[in-house]
């Protein structure tokens, strides 16, 4: 959304001109501080973003060097900030640490860049407003460019290959489409809102694969969809200028940030009461100019909502046994055991898995021999004493591993026979 025909209503050439000569007297000079979470990025004239603290305290200006316009931002996991420009079809990444010099420039392909965001391997989202939505990884490289009529906003879902997108077009009705970025297809609409008012910026809300719901920003509201497309709250404040465009999910968790285009100002709701937390925040450049809104720690259904992934199966193998009789009727034991990896696919080789902690235990009675962490290639192995009776009597030992969230539990019991050997029998 910007002032160009045949999309927003014009603002006259005079009056941008006055903003834009507004903001070059009133904000304060270009500094270079650090950036902390909760703090905000305001789209500025001129390719520009102002930063400013959670409780409007003004940080600095930073400057993507490219002019136009700035329609929105986003971090990845280093907390570098990428930032969209609508004609160039740059995304300018800036450097994290002070003093935030430009790092890289990345040339999208062409369409309007309107919105951007990352998958959970660290590629780059591209919305082109009258285009398509591209997928480019980290070093700039296109790797899938899906033709789209017309992209508003976008948010990628945490399975990393669905787009939930807006198209914020006058005379249709305001719809939530869905797109299969793997085969290019669209999918089942999530929703349509009731009225007449364009949807925009949309945020996916814990766990991030549509049955939470989510926001969208739906003009002179933000709307709260439910999993099934239902509104079931709605967020507005009497200040705001009708006109809620781009949202960023407050790294609290529990609040959400939002812009008004009419106004510039800036407002933080908390998503479960809608109470007013914060704002307005003003960025002191008039209003019809602001596009761009992001929040630093910002969370992101793609990278902050993930399932938790499917725990690998494993396989433990008992391996022979090293046995010394003592005085007093006792036996030394080194017992070891093989810790695997087990393959979906039966045919794959087993891979060893090193660093994980297996337990030894008499198999009858369940007594600890001992615990060792497996090596490199997957083996544990430790010394023990237990008792000659003990060890005729418990039938050999159990090799056990407990698992953990990501690998799978398993075990196996060892040979009697190698045990009586060391008795003699």
């Amino acid at each position: 959304m910007h002032l160009f025909p045949n999309r927003e209503p014009r603002v006259p050439r005079a009056v941008r001109l006055a903003a834009v000569g507004l903001l070059a007297l009133s904000l304060p000079a270009l500094a270079s501080t650090p950036w902390n979470d909760g703090d905000l990025f305001i789209g500025a004239p001129n390719g520009s973003y102002v930063v400013y603290a959670p409780d409007g305290t003004f940080k600095e200006t930073i400057s993507d060097g490219q002019g136009g316009t700035a329609t929105t931002c986003a971090f990845d996991t280093q907390d570098n900030l990428y930032t969209a420009n609508y004609e160039s079809n740059r995304v300018i990444r800036f450097n994290g640490e002070v003093p935030h010099d430009i790092v890289q420039t990345i040339q999208t392909a062409n369409g309007g860049l309107e919105t951007i965001g990352f998958s959970d391997n660290g590629d780059l989202l591209a919305g082109h407003n009258f285009a398509n939505i591209e997928r480019l990884d980290a070093a700039g490289n296109s790797l899938q460019v899906t033709p789209v009529p017309r992209v508003d906003h976008i948010d990628l879902a945490n399975d990393q290959t669905t787009v939930y997108f807006t198209q914020g077009a006058f005379g249709q009705p305001p719809t939530i489409f869905r797109l299969d970025t793997t085969s290019g297809q669209l999918l089942s609409n999530f929703a349509t809102v009731p009225g007449n008012n364009r949807v925009h910026s949309l945020k996916l809300l814990a766990p991030g694969d549509g049955s939470g719901g989510l926001l969208v920003a739906n003009e002179t509201a933000v709307l709260r969809l439910d999993g099934n497309g239902n509104v079931i709250q709605t967020y507005t404040t009497p200040s705001a200028g009708g006109f809620f465009y781009q949202m960023a999910l407050d790294p609290n968790g529990t609040s959400f940030w939002v812009n008004d285009y009419v106004t510039s100002n800036v407002y933080r709701f908390n998503i479960n009461s809608g109470a007013l937390e914060a704002g307005p925040i003003n960025p002191g450049f008039g209003g019809f100019i602001s596009n761009g809104l992001c929040v630093k720690g910002q969370l992101t259904a793609a990278r902050d909502f993930r399932p938790p992934p499917v725990p690998l199966n494993t396989k433990t193998t008992a391996l022979p046994v090293i046995s010394t009789p003592l005085s007093g009727g006792q036996l030394r034991v080194t017992v070891s055991a093989r810790l695997e990896i087990v393959s979906a696919n039966p045919t794959d080789p087993l891979t060893p898995l090193a660093g994980q902690p297996v337990s030894f235990f008499t198999r009858l009675s369940g007594n600890l021999i001992c615990t060792a962490t497996t090596n490199s290639a997957g083996v544990a192995t430790c010394t023990g004493v237990i008792s000659s009776a003990r060890a005729l009597l418990n039938l050999g030992f159990t090799a056990s591993y407990a698992g953990t969230a990501q690998y799978n539990a398993s075990g196996d019991y060892g040979s009697l026979l190698r045990l009586l050997g060391a008795l003699g029998f």
